[in-house]
């Protein structure tokens, strides 16, 4: 948090002091840092005091000034995916990724692989095996994926990986009155894999997803990442398809479903005509094309406004 702090100027708690082991006068690990001033964004977004009026001025003021704090992160690039780590001599170093596992009684195991250069390399050794037989949901969801990650805009990304906040969620925003972000909190497992930016909810929160990209864009002056906050939602939806065996074939089903614009028993019928291989050519190929448009348009960000 002292690094971050330190490059970005980011709104962290000063951490004053901390012991990773047990030898020190407590016998346990700890951390002091300085209170944050401020409510969480889960706590105050739908605050009832406000009319209507004042409370969307105060829900577009926190994403403006987030946006303003993301863009700072965006100048701070790294060439390898990993976890920040401290040299004896203080200086900081990328180190290796780690995969944190609940154990049944409830505790946490942490297991170091390796430091990646590129992202589609982190999601080839990354991404989970499917929990499903050889059977027709499986091979359909092995192909969509398939898809989905030749096209991904995010996997193209060599040499230039991004910092952001391991949990960037509303519970994790601290903001004043006026909606200004007072505090960033909760840092533990922070990592450098590349990360489009700050994520709504797609069907509920579409325009307030259009104003953060509208003010990273007016940030970043169109450059860097701008152009990836648009469609982070897709990005996200693709990582948690390729991490998470559970929740892949609904993804998958989902983005059939938007790319032929039907509806959920037709996009499942499609889906497993996929994986009976039953699917014409000529449909596959169209689908293809479909997903290609929905995962990577061709749109410039807008810095109007």
């Amino acid at each position: 948090m002292r690094f971050i702090k330190e490059q970005t100027g980011a709104p962290v708690p000063e951490v004053y002091s901390w012991d990773p082991t047990t030898n020190n006068e407590i016998s346990a690990p700890f951390i002091c840092m300085s209170f944050v001033t401020g409510e969480t964004v889960s706590s105050v977004w739908f605050k009832d005091s406000m009319d209507d009026k004042a409370r969307e001025q105060f829900r577009l003021n926190i994403l403006t000034s987030t946006a303003a704090i993301m863009a700072k992160f965006s100048a701070m690039t790294f060439d390898k995916i990993g976890s920040l780590m401290q040299a004896e001599d203080g200086s900081i170093f990328v180190g290796p990724v780690f995969e944190w596992d609940e154990n049944d009684d409830g505790s946490i195991h942490a297991k170091a692989t390796r430091t990646y250069f590129s992202t589609d390399e982190f999601m080839a050794c990354s991404i989970a095996p499917s929990t499903k037989d050889d059977n027709s949901w499986g091979r359909a969801e092995d192909k969509l994926l398939k898809v989905l990650l030749e096209n991904a805009p995010f996997l193209r990304s060599h040499s230039h990986f991004v910092l952001c906040p391991p949990d960037f969620d509303s519970q994790n925003v601290l903001v004043d009155e006026q909606g200004n972000v007072t505090g960033l909190i909760d840092w533990d497992h922070c990592q450098t894999p590349h990360s489009p930016g700050f994520e709504d909810s797609p069907e509920d929160l579409q325009r307030y997803r259009a104003h953060f990209n509208k003010e990273m864009c007016k940030e970043l002056s169109g450059q860097g990442d701008s152009a990836l906050t648009q469609n982070s939602h897709i990005a996200e939806a693709i990582t948690i398809a390729a991490f998470s065996s559970m929740n892949r074939l609904e993804i998958c089903r989902k983005f059939v479903e938007v790319a032929l614009n039907v509806d959920k028993c037709k996009s499942l019928s499609v889906v497993l005509d996929i994986g009976d291989d039953d699917l014409d050519k000529e449909d596959w190929d169209d689908l293809k094309d479909k997903l290609k448009a929905l995962v990577c348009p061709s749109i410039t960000p807008s810095r109007e406004g």
